[in-house]
């Protein structure tokens, strides 16, 4: 078993450096990281904070290398790690990020630490050290106690690349995950334009040309005509208002109860029309259970492309 500090001997095992507000200068050449740049095994490359070379050597700072390990003292997660990467400009980083910097590379794999500290047993033992009552945190102190195993350097060299595979193998999962979504989104714009166009009803209007009794303009013009009493009566209203802030109801026509259900779904809206759709369920007698769920089918699918 190895600790931190006994791993690095004659590195570095530090705190980043302490620059206040006044100390930064945008238009300085040297970088300063901050706490969003370190990601849980991956450098974010997020802030854009910087301090003039003049300032960073009045004040000290630790400048960063590539391969450093960069472990964020504070959350969230506590206790993530990443690896310095080579950046354009010198760079340093805040006290809330601790550097650590093996003294011989022959002998220890920088990933391989890095791996290590975001490991669930590694985390485990910082979250039991952490301090602080509203932000927690681990002090380079109780960090520089947590003892953990070390393998021989051929053995680190194999675990990472094991992991480094592993990884491209879910990024590459992910991605194509990514790739789905935009190929359903657009899928779903194309099924929804061919609905509303009436392609994908074409053969059924083909097979069933002179049994339709009715257009879809005259059914609209139906609901239009036949729905309006029922949907907009005073105590309908006010049953459905108690019914939407409530979600109950003590009505027992099972035909206003579907009615309410409705209002419920379309209160977000899909215009007037769908709204006076309900009132069909009682002003015509003649729709069936069928068409109801049809209706309800319709108006779910095009709930869900409207997302």
């Amino acid at each position: 078993m190895t600790t931190i500090p006994s791993l690095i001997s004659g590195g570095v095992f530090t705190d980043g450096d302490w620059v206040e507000s006044k100390d930064q200068d945008p238009d300085g050449s040297v970088r300063l990281l901050q706490l969003a740049d370190i990601g849980d095994g991956f450098f974010i490359n997020k802030s854009n904070r910087f301090l003039n070379e003049e300032t960073a050597n009045y004040l000290n700072c630790t400048y960063l290398k590539p391969n450093d390990v960069l472990v964020a003292r504070m959350p969230d997660p506590l206790g993530r790690a990443c690896l310095m990467p080579k950046l354009k400009q010198a760079s340093v980083t805040v006290v809330d990020v601790c550097v650590i910097r093996p003294a011989k590379n022959e002998h220890f794999n920088s990933s391989w630490i890095m791996h290590f500290i975001n490991s669930p047993d590694f985390r485990g033992k910082i979250a039991a050290l952490q301090s602080g009552s509203t932000r927690k945190r681990i002090s380079r102190g109780n960090l520089s106690k947590i003892e953990f195993p070390l393998p021989p350097r051929n053995e680190q060299d194999r675990i990472v690349e094991k992991l480094d595979e592993l990884f491209s193998e879910l990024d590459a999962g992910v991605n194509e995950l990514k790739a789905a979504q935009v190929k359903l989104n657009n899928y779903r714009q194309s099924l929804l334009k061919s609905a509303v166009e009436g392609v994908l009803t074409q053969k059924w209007r083909n097979d069933n040309k002179g049994k339709i009794e009715e257009t879809g303009q005259e059914l609209l013009n139906r609901i239009l005509s036949n729905a309006g009493n029922r949907i907009n009566s005073k105590s309908l209203k006010k049953k459905a208002k108690i019914h939407l802030k409530t979600g109950k109801t003590n009505i027992q026509s099972q035909s206003n109860r579907t009615q309410l259900i409705y209002l419920n779904f379309l209160k977000g809206g899909f215009g007037q029309v769908f709204r006076k759709l309900v009132g069909l369920i009682e002003a015509d007698q003649s729709i069936d259970l069928e068409t109801l769920h049809t209706c309800m089918a319709v108006n779910i699918l095009l709930f869900k492309l409207a997302k």
